[in-house]
């Protein structure tokens, strides 16, 4: 009865129409009573705390989660998830290969069952998380199997339509090209041939957003720290600081080490009126000087009316 229940939910999620969180690449059917969620890209049923969640990872990236995830000592992940037994290979949407593990976590004292599901396709991989508290997961799990194997990556072609979702606008891209979306809250932007730079040879900007965050009442000190917490740089030197006359974009220029090669960091912060802000972070091999381009990038994103 189980494994008809299963065939019977799977059908009826590869026959509906995916649902695309915050216009994202990522879609899927959702299970029956599953909303989009409010606070993070994906869907959620509150009253049972059950939740899937989205994330746009670089095409490159899926042959390399693969390999983690299925050799993780003991199926135990950094997360505190751990896995049961090695993922099984499936093909979801328009025959993309994908890669789906179960597993086990608790938070807070709370027991969940999880499944993970990797998607890799050709303009990005999909990273989508699905959890339920253990004691009803069972009622659960043909809802979400069918949900994660009903998984679809829109392309290239849809990348405006998911820039246009964004909580903010560009308006000046400074001859950089967009890559894709990040979590419905952030893009990725680029000069140069690869979609994916693994050498750091390319300008690389990221604008992402933090609307909801608490009013800052130290804006310099606040960016400043900001610079310094960047992951994945070392021997990062602080080069200068700059404010707009109205206080709300602030500026910080430094230098670092990524990857053994010394780059050039230029960080903007525009903070918004009521609380939150949006960070737009330039970096570039130091042969190569964008700070004019980045400037004139910042000053032109501007917060989407909510």
């Amino acid at each position: 009865m189980k494994l008809l229940v299963a065939a019977l939910a799977t059908a009826a999620a590869q026959a509906s129409p995916a649902v695309y969180p915050q216009q994202g690449a990522i879609g899927l059917a959702p299970p029956p009573g599953m909303a989009e969620a409010a606070g993070y890209t994906g869907f959620e049923d509150i009253a049972t705390q059950r939740s899937i969640v989205l994330a746009e990872l670089p095409p490159a990236a899926f042959d390399e989660m693969v390999r983690r995830l299925d050799t993780a000592p003991g199926g135990r992940l950094p997360n505190g998830v751990t896995l049961t037994g090695k993922g099984e290979a499936i093909i979801v949407a328009d025959r993309t290969p994908a890669r789906l593990y179960r597993g086990a976590q608790t938070v807070g004292g709370v027991a969940y069952t999880k499944w993970l599901l990797l998607a890799g396709g050709k303009t990005a991989t999909a990273l989508v998380t699905a959890q339920a508290p253990a004691a009803t997961a069972s009622a659960a799990a043909a809802g979400f199997e069918a949900a994660l194997r009903s998984v679809r990556l829109r392309g290239a072609a849809d990348l405006e339509a998911s820039i246009a979702a964004l909580p903010f606008a560009v308006g000046n891209r400074a001859g950089f090209r967009p890559v894709r979306t990040l979590m419905g809250s952030g893009l990725l932007l680029t000069d140069g041939p690869l979609d994916v730079d693994t050498d750091g040879a390319q300008p690389l900007v990221v604008v992402a957003s933090s609307l909801g965050a608490v009013p800052v009442a130290d804006r310099a000190d606040f960016a400043r720290k900001a610079v310094e917490a960047t992951p994945e740089l070392s021997r990062l030197t602080v080069l200068g600081a700059a404010v707009s006359s109205d206080g709300s974009l602030h500026t910080v220029a430094a230098t670092a080490v990524d990857r053994a090669r010394t780059i050039t960091l230029r960080q903007h912060i525009r903070f918004l009126e009521g609380g939150g802000y949006i960070r737009i972070v330039c970096t570039s091999p130091v042969a190569e000087d964008i700070a004019g381009r980045c400037d004139r990038l910042a000053q032109s994103v501007t917060p989407r009316p909510r």
